[in-house]
Formats: structure tokens, C-alpha cells, sequence
């Protein structure tokens, strides 16, 4: 597993400083018999919110130059969205995790909370590189979000 930090002091939108992307080239290269998940804030794929595309990770092509090097390379997982995401690239998991706070609406155009309770994703990794994952919500709790806010 290799944790990268996109974040970018003062700044929305995240960016892997060189350092990040050599870091993480060098631990896949350092290990490639062992299965990997690679782990940041910042979405690096569309999720399908507009309004969320000038927010996610700027430099994604340079993250998956590296990555598509390197077979072993099982999953990628973010948070930012505040939704979850399932998909798959070139064989490797695209997941997002929904926030453990307010959740933001998916397929939305312009900015607007979900109505559903905080969440997390959970994993299961297993030795053959199989990745078991799903959402878990709370439940019995009240939770209120401003619904006429227009950001967080």
C-alpha cells in the first residue's frame, strides 16, 4: 500500500509533486510480486459531477503513467467526493469513499448535498490480490445537512 498526499496548501484541487509520483514509482518497482493499492485524497478520474471536475487531481496523467506501468497494481482509492464511486481502468479498481459528514449528490451539475447518512468504505484485501470493498452507512443517528448551502 502507498498513501500519496495531493494536497496542495491553500488550495482545493490536489497535485502528486514529483516527489510523490517517485515515491510511488519506487515502491511498486521495489515490489513487484506483491499486490497494491494506492491510496489519495483527490479524485483522479471524472466521477460525473460537474461541478466537481476543476476540484480533483491535476496532474491524473502523471499518476497513471506511472501506474500503468505496473501490473500489480490493484485498486486506487480516494475520498474528496463525499460519494462513493466503483469503476475499472486498464484492470485496476477506481473506488471512492463517501464522507463520514454530509454527502454530496452524484451526477450533479452544479454543487448539492445528498440526503444520505455518513458512510464509509470498507476493504478486504486478500492475499491473491483480490479486493472485497463496500459502503457502510450510520444508521439510528439524525443527521442534518444544510441542503441550501452552496459549498462546504
Amino acid at each position: 500500500m502507498t498513501l500519496l498526499d495531493s494536497a496542495v496548501p491553500g488550495s482545493v484541487p490536489g497535485f502528486l509533486a514529483d516527489g510523490q509520483l517517485q515515491l510511488l514509482e519506487r515502491s511498486l518497482s521495489e515490489a513487484p510480486d506483491r499486490h497494491h493499492l494506492v491510496c489519495l485524497h483527490h479524485h483522479p478520474v471524472a466521477i460525473g459531477c460537474e461541478w466537481m471536475a476543476p476540484i480533483g487531481l491535476r496532474n491524473a496523467d502523471a499518476l497513471f503513467a506511472v501506474l500503468d506501468q505496473f501490473v500489480q497494481v490493484k485498486a486506487v482509492l480516494w475520498g474528496h467526493v463525499h460519494q462513493e464511486f466503483d469503476q475499472v481502468r486498464n484492470g485496476v479498481r477506481l473506488l471512492a469513499s463517501p464522507s463520514t459528514c454530509i454527502q454530496f449528490a452524484p451526477g450533479s451539475v452544479d454543487f448539492k448535498v445528498d440526503t444520505l447518512a455518513p458512510g464509509y468504505r470498507w476493504l478486504r484485501l486478500h492475499d491473491d490480490g483480490r479486493l472485497e470493498t463496500g459502503v457502510s452507512r450510520v444508521v439510528g443517528m439524525v443527521f442534518e445537512a444544510d441542503y441550501g448551502g452552496t459549498g462546504y
